[in-house]
């Protein structure tokens, strides 16, 4: 079929195009209009409209794109370059309406809204138009796009995708909104270097990211913020943006629009005549997309409150502040969390120096003392600076004195604050925060004698379900008002924010949780006794308290570290009893700890203890309870090597209990008489007591009794040269021991009879011996057998001239008692490391460990060791003075037969 072209449309399209291309050439822009619009005239609709086929398809598409859309754009320019802008934005409307995007067609909208003077349009349509080119992935088409706004007069800031930005174009600013920085920050380099990684600020380019820092009130996080955005500013060029939301001060807490509002303020000052109020979220989100600003968020009070902000700020560095770990935004977003501690004391003491200045180099002891009551907190720390630097005249010593009271410095204010601005009024903006049912927790808290506290204690306080508690215990830790410790369920109270939980609580009628209090401590450590000595009966406990649920235990091993791990808090609630008239529960408590705290030798808090429940069983009339409380406080005390005081407790109680009518008391009471007379090397009037005790324990079917008694009588015995008398007993103390299960008991027989098989030189039974010991050690925690099979081993060891296990064996020895306060065993292990050092020729190291165990003996009444000690000292000196053979007490025990057993009658 052939036609003539001039008929057909596409054909005289095709000539006018071309005729426009030749006026182009020759700047005719008017001919050029007229000949395209000729041309618009013609095109009805794509050519060949209703063939459909790939060949006709792929032949519209190469008009499209190679004549008609290059004719278009064409059409514009010559617009433009004939002012004639009205015309050309409409083609480019209209265009835009037929075939959607095309670069050249942005390019030239670009072109024109320049030429109009709408700069700040032309900018916000260039960022959102690049933008979603990169997230298409049409990197290409996004350069080209940067080429062509880079060209046109006056640009905007260029653009750099993933880098902190360059510095903007006139009509623009650039932000720095930071405070001033705080000097003398001591204690945080380690989390500023973690900020540096995180966030890519040691690199050229910093890397977006979003980072909480997050810890209880007056620990610092602003401060922190602040110091590492001033150090990092050189590289964000294009500013820094700060803002309080206020989420825990006084007033109302900024919203979302309104920080948008600062920030486009901050950037731009022009942008409230230019911006509409409708578009503002998206023109901050386009401006810091294209100038990445560094942005810290102070103060947030929830995910709430900073979640609709995060999205506008994806290609910058954000930091935020917190005193909630704002969960729920973290999941969301994955930003990473850094917590704030308090500092330790070397830090804080620097810190309190360095803002005190020169007086605090004369007093460092006072300044030591003012850190230490501060618990780290940079707050308390600068307050109390402030306090000392307006009162110059007054020494700091004083000031230590004044601030002893953790109430005095809670309401510790800076000078002429309105609002106040101390530590109880940053606590009060967390616990305003708080719900009323958490609000109700932490108040009991202030209740608690101690720092440290399980979720079941805390469900004593408060008399609420376990459960509930634990709730409000995980909201209290999410605010930083607890910190969790190793486990999961024990929190720790700063003992400032303790302070205040307890202010809380003042003046109020708090006996019915005090009640539960002293009653879940006291029937916990019970029931952890029971479970750890089954054989042991405790005493007498007043009924749990209503609201109270006491501890149960799986195992005996983790009731026994409960009574270790809440030895200090057990110590508080004893002093909490006998403070707020519970004596009833305050007497027994010691006694349900005693045995394990015992086995690990801490007999120095077993001693303060029983001292308290003396003490409160004699204001309760408790006259028995009285008695056997002072006769273990005077075995406990002879443990320690204090036999004075000790007999001071045991003749006490020997005279109470004589009105009583419990043989078993009396003769448990009377055998430690006899341990003391023993111990003091009166050994006729020790050994008349036993036997005396050893005839009354016959008649009470109490083989545990009656072990302790033989065990005794061997001691005293072998120290009256009658060893084969002694070994008697040990054999029946043995037997006796195997009969009820007590292995320390044991432990101390087999160490007795190998001691006295080295006496005969039975070296072979001596071994027997002490390889039963430590076959019963791998059973047993208890300390003080502990250090019995080290002296016997050691000892062994060197008669067998095994010199460096005699040396390992005894310096562990001299470890396990300085670890459990035990002098006389400290030296007795001193006494024969020094004897090893002599043999082996070492006589400066023996002279040094024999002084040692001579000073640890210094004021004790164990005359056999000093005596003995004085010789060997004497010897290596030259002097050659003879002091008859004599063995002191190093065998006594923490037996349990000279505990007092409540249930005996």
């Amino acid at each position: 079929m052939h036609a003539d072209k001039n008929l057909i449309d596409y054909y005289r399209l095709r000539e006018t195009i071309s005729d426009s291309h030749r006026h182009a050439r020759q700047n005719d822009h008017e001919k050029v209009c007229a000949c395209i619009e000729q041309a618009i005239a013609l095109w009805n609709d794509l050519p060949l409209a209703d063939v459909h086929s790939p060949w006709a398809d792929n032949w519209r598409r190469a008009v499209l794109a190679d004549e008609w859309l290059p004719a278009n754009d064409l059409l514009v320019d010559s617009y433009l370059e004939l002012g004639q802008f009205d015309m050309a934005l409409r083609r480019l409307n209209d265009l835009h309406r037929e075939h959607g995007f095309t670069l050249s067609g942005t390019q030239r909208r670009l072109t024109l809204m320049t030429r109009l003077g709408r700069r700040d349009d032309a900018y916000l349509h260039y960022v959102s138009t690049r933008q979603r080119l990169l997230r298409e992935g049409d990197d290409e088409s996004a350069d080209a796009l940067k080429r062509h706004y880079d060209t046109l007069a006056a640009p905007a800031p260029r653009s750099t995708a993933h880098s902190a930005g360059t510095p903007p174009s006139s009509h623009s600013r650039v932000p720095r909104q930071l405070p001033r920085d705080v000097p003398n920050l001591i204690g945080r380099d380690a989390l500023i270097g973690r900020l540096d990684a995180i966030t890519g600020t040691t690199a050229a380019d910093p890397s977006p990211a979003a980072v909480l820092l997050t810890g209880p009130p007056g620990i610092g996080k602003t401060t922190v913020a602040v110091r590492w955005a001033h150090r990092s500013a050189q590289r964000f060029p294009c500013g820094t943006l700060f803002t309080d939301l206020r989420g825990f001060a006084p007033g109302i807490p900024q919203t979302p629009a309104e920080v948008v509002d600062r920030f486009l303020a901050a950037l731009d000052p022009s942008a409230d005549q230019r911006f509409s109020t409708g578009n503002r979220t998206e023109q901050l989100r386009a401006l810091l997309a294209e100038r990445p600003a560094l942005v810290i968020l102070d103060n947030a009070a929830n995910s709430d409150q900073i979640e609709p902000l995060l999205n506008l700020f994806a290609s910058c560095v954000v930091l935020i502040t917190s005193r909630n770990s704002l969960r729920k935004a973290s999941t969301r977003y994955h930003f990473a969390t850094l917590a704030l501690h308090p500092l330790p004391l070397p830090a804080a003491t620097a810190l309190l120096s360095a803002r005190i200045g020169d007086r605090a180099k004369y007093e460092p002891g006072p300044v030591r003392d003012l850190a230490r009551r501060c618990g780290g907190l940079p707050l308390a720390l600068a307050l109390i600076a402030e306090h000392a630097a307006s009162r110059t005249g007054v020494p700091l010593r004083g000031l230590a004195t004044q601030l002893r009271d953790h109430d005095e410095l809670l309401f510790l204010e800076h000078e002429a604050d309105t609002p106040p601005a101390g530590l109880a009024a940053a606590f009060a903006c967390s616990y305003e925060a708080l719900s009323p049912s958490a609000q109700r927790t932490f108040r009991a808290l202030g209740l608690h004698p101690g720092t440290d506290i399980g979720v079941h204690a805390a469900a004593a306080c408060t008399g609420e379900p376990v459960a509930a508690t634990r709730r409000n215990l995980d909201a209290l830790h999410s605010a930083h008002l607890l910190e969790q410790r190793e486990e999961i369920d024990r929190f720790h109270l700063h003992d400032l924010v303790h302070a205040y939980a307890a202010h809380l609580c003042a003046g109020q009628d708090h006996r019915a949780a005090r009640h539960r209090i002293a009653s879940f401590y006291l029937h916990s450590a019970a029931r952890a006794h029971e479970l750890v000595f089954p054989h042991r009966p405790g005493p007498p406990l007043p009924p749990v308290a209503p609201g109270c649920e006491p501890l149960t235990y799986a195992t005996a091993d983790e009731a026994e570290q409960w009574c270790l791990r809440e030895a200090e808090t057990l110590a508080s609630v004893l002093r909490y009893a006998t403070q707020h008239g519970l004596d009833d529960h305050a007497w027994p408590l010691p006694h349900t700890t005693l045995f394990v705290w015992d086995r690990h030798g801490r007999y120095p808090a077993i001693r303060a203890g029983l001292e308290i429940a003396a003490a409160a069983a004699a204001r309760c009339g408790e006259r028995e309870a009285e008695a056997g409380t002072l006769n273990d406080l005077g075995h406990t005390l002879m443990l320690m090597g204090e036999h004075d005081h000790a007999r001071d407790h045991l003749y006490r109680a020997l005279d109470i209990i004589s009105e009583s009518d419990n043989p078993a008391f009396r003769v448990v009471v009377q055998l430690n008489v006899a341990r003391l007379e023993h111990e003091t090397q009166r050994l006729s009037t020790a050994l008349d007591l036993l036997v005396r005790c050893d005839r009354l324990a016959s008649e009470l079917d109490d083989p545990g009794l009656e072990a302790g008694i033989a065990h005794q009588l061997g001691e005293t015995l072998r120290a009256m040269h009658d060893r084969v008398a002694a070994q008697g007993h040990f054999e029946r103390a043995l037997r006796l021991r195997e009969q009820v299960g007590d292995l320390p008991g044991q432990i101390a027989a087999h160490v007795e009879l190998a001691d006295l098989a080295c006496l005969r030189d039975d070296h072979p039974a001596a071994q027997q011996h002490a390889d039963q010991a430590r076959t019963l050690l791998a059973r047993s925690h208890d300390a003080d057998a502990r250090l019995r099979v080290l002296l016997l081993i050691a000892r062994l060891r060197h008669e067998q001239e095994n010199p460096d296990e005699a040396i390992q064996h005894a310096r562990e020895a001299i470890a396990l008692a300085y670890k459990t306060h035990n002098p006389v065993k400290h030296a007795l292990a001193l006494e024969i490391l020094g004897k090893i050092y002599h043999a082996e020729g070492e006589s400066g190291k023996a002279c040094d460990a024999w002084t040692i165990a001579a000073g640890l003996l210094e004021g004790k009444e164990e005359h056999a060791a000093t005596v003995r000690i004085s010789r060997h000292l004497a010897d290596i000196n030259g002097a050659h003075t003879f002091v008859p053979a004599a063995r002191d007490a190093d065998a006594l025990a923490a037996d349990p037969a000279a505990r007092i057993n409540f249930t005996r009658k």
